[in-house]
């Protein structure tokens, strides 16, 4: 079984590519204080801090390719200033995936997904979820 460190998964307006190779993981130490087991370990106790959600969520997304401005603008409009806990499965399955890897079969999936595009949107009669009212990030 081939395990990968790419995570898919729904955030803000549609579905994004996550990652968190060395240059971003060593950002995200630096930033917390902590490697990726005990920023886990962290998020798992409820001990976290908001930069320990945050900092994972946008520097996964740039890990992908994702140009760091636009990065940074999603995390601003969809983790700032909203319910943190929501999103604390996200840095935790990123971490996850770090620590453990990702099944081959979701490897696959990314594959698939950038070839596509950069960072692909669901589209709207494929997703699960319900209409969103939020307006858009600017």
């Amino acid at each position: 079984m081939t395990l990968s460190i790419d995570v898919i998964q729904d955030f803000g307006d549609g579905t994004y590519l996550f990652r968190l190779p060395c240059k971003e993981l060593d950002e995200l130490q630096t930033i917390t204080g902590v490697g990726p087991a005990e920023l886990y370990r962290r998020l798992h106790v409820h001990t976290w801090v908001r930069r320990d959600i945050r900092e994972t969520i946008r520097l996964g997304l740039i890990g992908h390719g994702m140009d760091p401005v636009k990065a940074m603008r999603l995390v601003k409009f969809y983790v700032d200033d909203r319910p943190l806990l929501p999103h604390r499965d996200l840095a935790m399955k990123l971490l996850e995936a770090v620590l453990e890897g990702v099944a081959a079969a979701t490897a696959g999936k990314t594959e698939a997904a950038e070839t596509k595009n950069e960072t692909p949107a669901m589209a709207p009669e494929s997703s699960t979820s319900s209409q969103s009212t939020e307006t858009q990030p600017p």
